[in-house]
């Protein structure tokens, strides 16, 4: 299987697989002739076994440890992460309480006013945990204010808060993109924050906020997966193929758009450095076959050994191999 369809299968996405083939967590049994990961039914399986074990809490090395090591000790782990479970899950009590307080309470109640204030100091100064439920109180009637709900989001360094923060900026929609794209520029970090952002909020708006971006690769796969792609992001597309950023990634959306045949064709003519030229023929893998096979058929005489091979295996009938 390739990475994609196990992504499709599992959930998880392409790039936590590849993460985890990097750190030797979960690698593939090999390698298709093109080069591409093939995962086998065991590694699925493996993979299932990892995701099952990190909803528990386990971090990534205590996973490997989990499943590779018969010596690892699963009794005390799971000790641990009971207590700070419950640890945890006193302290969130302990916020809702008084979040509810106030969604319940006169807005000129002076000790109501100081509880908001107290809100919005967690979202500053709090722990990622307090951060995390200060974001999920949006769904009461007392939301933190929209402007220090960005400002959290994009400052914020704990994976689990961030992604709750993010949920909460986003459910609000357009209201938030004032805010979000006045921070546009400040480092490339806020700005991947900011792209993100966009991408969940799928309105005309928020794609035009992402054409900001632009030539941003996050904000070009970001337009592509949402089929805004006009001659600006279909160039660009092809110049992370080339380029090989996330060339896979670039390869799939653009093997879904119209004139990806001809475009390859054409850089293909121009372009004489063996790394691109083969990542371009790589590329038409992801496009229907009948499209692509009168240029697959010139490709395998190609002069580059690589390319060759590679047109000759993706023009092969489905039942010999692809």
């Amino acid at each position: 299987m390739r990475i994609g369809d196990v992504s499709d299968r599992s959930g998880v996405s392409v790039r936590m697989l590849r993460h985890y083939d990097s750190i030797g967590l979960l690698s593939p049994t090999g390698r298709t002739s093109a080069g591409y990961r093939d995962y086998s039914p065991a590694d699925l399986h493996r993979l299932l076994d990892i995701e099952a074990l990190r909803t528990l809490g386990l971090s990534l090395a205590e996973t490997r440890h989990a499943l590779d090591d018969p010596a690892f000790d699963a009794p005390a782990v799971l000790d641990r992460l009971r207590e700070e479970t419950r640890e945890r899950i006193r302290g969130e009590q302990e916020l809702l309480a008084r979040l509810e307080t106030v969604g319940t309470s006169m807005p000129t109640d002076w000790p109501n006013i100081l509880t908001v204030i107290r809100l919005l100091a967690t979202l500053r100064t709090g722990t990622p945990r307090q951060r995390q439920a200060a974001a999920l109180d949006t769904r009461t009637r007392t939301p933190p204010p929209l402007p220090a709900l960005v400002e959290a989001y994009l400052s914020e360094d704990d994976t689990n808060a961030v992604g709750s923060l993010r949920w909460a900026v986003v459910r609000t929609g357009d209201r938030c993109l004032a805010g979000l794209l006045d921070h546009a520029g400040r480092d490339a970090a806020t700005d991947r924050r900011i792209i993100e952002a966009l991408a969940d909020i799928g309105t005309p708006a928020a794609t035009g906020g992402l054409r900001r971006f632009l030539p941003d690769p996050a904000a070009v796969l970001a337009l592509g997966r949402r089929g805004a792609v006009d001659d600006r992001v279909h160039d660009l597309l092809f110049t992370m193929v080339t380029d090989g950023v996330q060339d896979v990634t670039a390869a799939e959306i653009l093997g879904g758009l119209p004139g990806t045949v001809d475009g390859v064709r054409d850089r293909l003519a121009v372009t004489c450095d063996p790394g691109p030229r083969h990542r371009l023929v790589q590329a038409l893998g992801e496009v229907p076959p009948d499209d692509a096979r009168e240029l697959l058929a010139t490709l395998c005489d190609d002069r580059d050994p690589a390319v060759a091979a590679t047109a000759r295996y993706l023009s092969r009938p489905p039942a010999e191999g692809r």
